[in-house]
């Protein structure tokens, strides 16, 4: 029996004004029906407050049904190891948890797409002591010298003495294997996932920490997966499209296509009993590189 009733698979955008078609919001929906799986047209949200809208009824509808949904998301949910401590955030909590809290204090994402991404990236560099960096690239320059236009030097050293890397192990698995994600440090141009990663932070944090969702959701890999298949629950997981296989000829728009393949693949993984092995794979790494995804990097499903 699969582990899942149905999946959701989101294409994230940083935009900063309502788009539609080619590099916007794109979620692809699929939900099992007896032995077949049915698969909707990908919905395409011109902002991420209407994306985030639909994302909360259709897993509100999930959970009233008493269905095991999978949320993916094609950001990355956390920042290479030392970030947090780097940043003096608190030790109470664990550090993906204060990084979430902080993005989610900091980050103003209007209905309308206007965002303070770029203000929240050079405050985050100013906090680290140096005048610019980790986090670089960036259209405007208002924000002044705490945010570079060119990349700095990695390992960078913050001022705490801390050396932040690059890009985190489930970066470098994919960079090895030929796929090459892009740093999450990284805010403009193609291929970037900084500016999609703060802004998308705090969207899944209010989907899952909303009062009526808390008890029956959870974020991979950083909460344990709830045991067993009784009642509903919901699953947030990171996604990178790029791993698999494209048919164009499913839909025009890539994004469009990318979310309903990730979506029909993952359902498949379910059905020949994989995913379950995949969404455990974290813990059964090296001990140094399986502590920093489940405390604070994360991880990608099927990196």
């Amino acid at each position: 029996m699969a582990a899942f009733d149905a999946y959701v698979m989101v294409d994230w955008s940083g935009a900063s004004t309502p788009v539609r078609g080619a590099d916007s919001i794109w979620i692809g929906c699929a939900r099992r029906r007896g032995a077949g799986l049915e698969i909707g047209e990908p919905v395409n949200a011109p902002t991420r407050a209407l994306a985030a809208a639909h994302l909360a009824d259709v897993i509100d509808a999930c959970i009233a049904r008493g269905e095991r949904v999978l949320v993916g998301y094609d950001f990355a949910f956390g920042y290479p190891a030392g970030f947090a401590r780097a940043l003096r955030l608190s030790a109470s909590k664990p550090a993906w948890r204060a990084i979430w809290d902080l993005l989610a204090d900091l980050v103003e994402d209007g209905d309308d797409n206007r965002n303070n991404r770029w203000l929240v990236a050079a405050r985050l560099n100013r906090r680290l002591g140096r005048a610019a960096g980790p986090f670089w690239n960036c259209p405007l320059r208002a924000v002044g010298p705490a945010l570079a236009a060119t990349r700095p030097a990695f390992p960078y050293r913050a001022g705490s003495a801390i050396s932040l890397g690059e890009y985190r192990a489930a970066d470098r698995r994919l960079r090895a294997s030929g796929r090459f994600v892009q740093s999450v440090w990284k805010l403009y141009t193609v291929g970037s996932v900084g500016s999609q990663t703060l802004l998308g932070i705090p969207r899944v944090a209010a989907l899952r920490f909303a009062a009526h969702r808390a008890p029956v959701s959870r974020i991979w890999p950083f909460e344990a997966t709830a045991p067993g298949r009784r009642g509903p629950f919901v699953l947030h997981t990171e996604i990178w499209p790029g791993m698999v296989a494209v048919d164009r000829e499913v839909h025009r728009i890539k994004d469009a296509a990318q979310v309903l393949a990730t979506v029909s693949s993952l359902a498949a993984r379910d059905a020949a009993h994989e995913l379950s092995a995949e969404l455990d794979r974290p813990r059964r790494l090296a001990a140094r590189e399986a502590l920093r995804g489940l405390d604070e990097e994360g991880w990608i499903l099927g990196a």
